[in-house]
């Protein structure tokens, strides 16, 4: 239900998501390795992309999460590269 594109990334990292119908609330997570929350994204509960720009997080891994009505549904890695 989530997947980073490009992996490891420079550059912008897609985020694609897959939110099934009759979903109210749909949310993006992004934590560092230690779980420190670095970025959160309210969603529309649809399909599609959320792009995430070099300069929102620091060089390294980070974990994405997926929330549809407050139960994660999904994660990806990022490998963040400058």
């Amino acid at each position: 239900m989530l997947a980073a594109y490009p992996n490891p990334s420079n550059g912008p990292v897609y985020l694609v998501y897959q939110v099934p119908e009759g979903v109210e609330q749909a949310e993006v997570l992004v934590s560092d390795t230690q779980g420190r929350l670095e970025k959160r994204e309210r969603i529309a509960p649809k399909d599609g992309i959320l792009e995430i720009l070099p300069k929102e997080l620091a060089t390294g891994v980070h974990i994405a999460s997926l929330y549809l009505d407050g139960i994660q549904v999904g994660t990806a890695k990022l490998n963040l590269m400058r």
